[in-house]
């Protein structure tokens, strides 16, 4: 349903975009073959990291010191989602979908379109998991504790823009490798859209992949996430991206009751591996979900 409504607007040509284009993502020669490297080598460490906190220490956390643990969390966070790509390997901000300060980060210049696009999306697709939640329960608004639901839509702002890091973080180091810029509008169009094909389908895959075993969000995330990285090609605006994130996430989980667990919390929905690293967000949250 949301990739037919959607599907007028997302093949609109990107010749026809009015955006100015933005300097090169991909540098040249030897500091080009050594960002690819490097990437290479992030993202696996990226991958390694994760498997390691998720699914083998997640479970267990209680044997770790939670004090180190948390650390090592906090210092991996720190450099997939700024040393790397801010101080090493100086992506465009623009790109990455940022303001500058005196705008809080906040992109202002493409803020209209941006706002156009990922409304649209957050309106579909919030009316389909409505419906599909009304479907499903009639009794659904009767039931819903709108308390938890601010409270889920505000602490998913925070996981939604530290997921949204990682995942420029890793279109970035994507885009390094393949030598190939997908925000850019010149060039030659045929081999410019299948690269950005190229990367639209492997961030897919990584995004799906992380939601590991919960297959109905992999299905979601599946159709959603191409749908999202399209519109960001085209208007990158990090702050509205965070949004449209939080208004379908807590509606899954607050009007549709998805159960949005993954890895190993998916079977085992009494281990909470973030508020076992934060307590002061555990106690926030406390019995609500």
């Amino acid at each position: 349903m949301i990739g037919c409504f959607l599907s007028f607007n997302i093949s609109i040509d990107l010749e026809t975009v009015d955006m100015a284009p933005l300097p090169c993502l991909i540098t040249s020669g030897r500091n080009r073959m050594s960002n690819r490297k490097t990437g290479a080598l992030e993202l696996a460490a990226l991958a390694f990291l994760t498997w390691l906190f998720v699914w083998v220490m997640g479970p267990r956390i209680a044997v770790f010191n939670t004090i180190w643990v948390t650390f090592a969390f906090l210092l991996s966070l720190l450099y997939f989602t700024f040393i790397s790509p801010v101080l090493i390997h100086a992506d465009n901000r623009l790109h990455r979908g940022f303001g500058d300060w005196k705008t809080l980060f906040v992109r202002t210049d493409n803020f209209k379109p941006a706002l156009k696009r990922f409304g649209l999306i957050s309106g579909v697709g919030g009316a389909a998991i409505i419906f599909a939640a009304f479907f499903k329960n009639p009794r659904v608004f009767h039931e819903i504790a709108w308390k938890i639901v601010v409270l889920k839509f505000s602490l998913y702002l925070i996981f939604s823009t530290v997921q949204g890091l990682f995942i420029l973080f890793v279109m970035m180091r994507i885009a390094d490798i393949l030598s190939c810029d997908p925000f850019q509008t010149g060039g030659a169009r045929q081999g410019r859209k299948s690269r950005r094909h190229l990367i639209t389908l492997l961030i897919t895959s990584v995004f799906t992949l992380v939601h590991l075993p919960n297959l109905p969000l992999m299905g979601i995330t599946m159709v959603i996430t191409p749908l999202v990285l399209w519109q960001y090609y085209l208007t990158p605006n990090f702050f509205l991206l965070v949004c449209t994130h939080s208004i379908l996430g807590t509606l899954l989980h607050q009007v549709y009751r998805l159960p949005m667990r993954i890895g190993p919390f998916y079977t085992h929905p009494d281990q909470y591996l973030i508020r076992e690293l934060f307590p002061l967000i555990g106690r926030i949250i406390g019995n609500a979900w």
